[in-house]
């Protein structure tokens, strides 16, 4: 997860286009991983969580569809289970999610993408 940015994405969702135009807009090298096809691990879960500012809240969809059909309340949980049940259901993640292993940015998150795009504006396209 270091050393580049990751990019959770869907196709359909508008945030995550609108992250996606803004990185080719700036000149940023991105590598995108379509979050249903291949969503974050656990472990990669847990560093997220470490270094977002509000924790594992930040990445829960509290509202989701999926949320709602699993009647699971995250807060009731054991971390462990929770890392392993987001990676199971990566519809239950908020989207889209962009990471340089330092920074977690959710949602079109303009100061948290510039934030990360810094350290990343002159290297080549992954």
């Amino acid at each position: 997860m270091k050393n580049k940015v990751i990019f959770y994405t869907y196709p359909s969702c508008t945030s995550c286009r609108r992250v996606k135009s803004w990185f080719l807009e700036n000149g940023i090298p991105f590598e995108e991983r379509h979050i249903f096809k291949k969503p974050p691990t656990p472990e990669e879960l847990k560093h997220m969580s470490i270094i977002s500012e509000e924790g594992i809240d930040s990445l829960v969809s509290v509202r989701s569809n999926r949320y709602r059909q699993l009647g699971i309340n995250h807060l009731d949980m054991k971390f462990s289970e929770l890392l392993k049940l987001l990676s199971e259901e990566p519809k239950l993640l908020r989207r889209p999610i962009v990471t340089d292993g330092q920074q977690v940015a959710v949602g079109f998150n303009l100061d948290m993408l510039s934030l990360i795009a810094k350290r990343f504006k002159s290297k080549k396209i992954v």
